[in-house]
């Protein structure tokens, strides 16, 4: 899955004042067959409704055994004093479908998606040149009817057949669960390491929350290692637990589905938030640190 840009969509059109990407399309292509499943365009493409574009998606579809995306941050979060999977991610290990991120600068690695925007492109945005919300919703919904019936495709897979004449059926696929383990993404992190070092205060920073470790390891390092089965943090100073702590964040308990829908959409919705909030608070720290050497 990707965004396509549309840039025949002129800024005067965003409801938002954007000045670029005042339109984009989310398609979903499959691995193996080329055909194009889903495109969703948007004007408002962040973290919560790519998230929902994402749903859309399983609850249409199912849950496949991988899904692929690169490090665009409505995917995998921003960077700022995140540790934890991004709210997609945590949506798609709790599921039971592997979030496979391509490495940096490689759209190979992305190969399918990546192949059909090329196409998209020349063959559909830069032909009809949309220039509406809605305009590239038709032109598109057109697109994918002539790429998947009627267009010889050239790859491999497809014998220079349209996809969907090459392949006019796919395995069904597992349906979303009704009930969900909203913690199930720590398994992902069993054993994991985070490097910190302990402040004056005696805590330390973890994914947006602070755990107190103690003033008697004020200006020490230490590794907290993830325990997800019983969902702490062992805390070790020179090759010794110190400190067993319980990892902040968790529900506890399963939730039904649409519950859990709604709880990861306002996950994903706040993410930005409290991530700008960390930001602002280390800055603060840093600053009073300074202030007192």
């Amino acid at each position: 899955m990707d965004f396509k840009d549309v840039g025949s969509v002129s800024p005067d059109q965003s409801p938002q004042g954007k000045r670029q990407h005042v339109v984009e399309v989310c398609n979903f292509v499959d691995a193996g067959t080329f055909i194009a499943l889903s495109a969703q365009a948007r004007e408002d493409f962040h973290e919560q409704t790519a998230l929902e574009a994402v749903i859309t998606f399983l609850r249409q579809y199912g849950r496949p055994r991988q899904m692929t995306f690169d490090r665009d941050p409505r995917w995998v979060g921003g960077v700022s004093g995140r540790d934890f999977p991004s709210p997609l991610r945590r949506l798609l290990l709790c599921l039971g479908v592997k979030p496979h991120i391509c490495p940096p600068h490689r759209p190979d690695k992305n190969a399918f998606v990546e192949r059909f925007h090329r196409t998209y492109g020349q063959e559909c945005l830069q032909i009809y040149h949309p220039s509406t919300l809605q305009e590239v919703r038709e032109v598109t919904e057109a697109f994918l009817q002539h790429y998947n019936y009627e267009r010889p495709h050239q790859g491999r897979a497809c014998g220079n057949v349209p996809p969907r004449v090459a392949f006019p059926t796919l395995p069904t696929l597992p349906a979303l669960p009704e009930r969900v383990d909203p913690d199930a993404w720590l398994a992902s992190l069993d054993q994991k390491m985070y490097l910190r070092h302990v402040g004056r205060d005696g805590c330390v920073d973890v994914d947006l929350a602070t755990y107190y470790v103690g003033p008697q390891m004020a200006g020490h390092t230490v590794l907290l290692q993830v325990w997800a089965e019983s969902r702490q943090f062992a805390v070790w100073s020179q090759d010794q637990i110190v400190r067993l702590l319980p990892i902040k964040g968790l529900v506890g308990q399963e939730m039904a589905l649409d519950d859990y829908l709604q709880y990861i959409k306002q996950e994903a919705l706040a993410a930005p938030r409290r991530s700008s909030a960390r930001g602002s608070r280390k800055v603060r720290q840093s600053s009073l640190w300074e202030e007192g050497a």
